[in-house]
């Protein structure tokens, strides 16, 4: 079985949860945790009724959150591209599968799949459901390895590298 994990707003029109729900439903060898709340919550609660396979967890303190990414074997951020911020910003969701030496499975054209690709450490599909459930297939079948972390290559992400450039960055916006 691979345990998959998403943990943020619950959101069907630009985190692709709808997708991740469906694929879950379709191949038996998965199982879903979702952690978080939001606008859509008890809508994509009604899409997985009935499959045991789907634990919705609702907001969770981030000790919790810390414990399920040490049980988990992929992160799932699938984030919209033609959402504006998706394509320049990074999912906080990639750091913490760097930190806990976890893949991610995110979308291509996103700044979170740059950073995937870049790190060797995840898959970017296209957005959509079938991409998702082909992947999710080719990972069950072993047809999509799951990669092995290479510390050196995600080091240059690691919080404590980034947070001082950041911090130069935004001290330049503030004058």
């Amino acid at each position: 079985n691979i345990r998959l994990l998403y943990s943020g707003i619950m959101s069907r029109s630009i985190r692709g949860l709808e997708f991740l729900i469906q694929a879950t439903k379709a191949i038996p060898e998965l199982t879903t945790t979702l952690v978080g709340y939001g606008p859509d919550e008890e809508y994509l609660r009604g899409l997985a009724a009935g499959e045991p396979r789907i634990t919705f967890m609702g907001k969770q303190p981030r000790e919790k959150v810390d414990a399920l990414l040490t049980e988990t074997d992929c992160i799932v951020t699938l984030l919209d591209p033609t959402f504006p911020n998706y394509k320049y910003a990074t999912s906080t969701k990639l750091f913490e599968a760097f930190a806990y030496g976890i893949p991610v499975i995110t979308t291509n054209d996103t700044a979170t799949a740059k950073l995937t690709k870049e790190a060797a450490w995840g898959y970017t599909i296209p957005y959509n459901d079938e991409s998702l459930k082909i992947l999710l297939q080719d990972m069950v079948n072993g047809n999509a390895e799951l990669v092995q972390l290479d510390p050196l290559r995600v080091a240059r992400w690691d919080w404590t590298a980034i947070t001082e450039p950041l911090r130069e960055r935004y001290s330049t916006l503030q004058k």
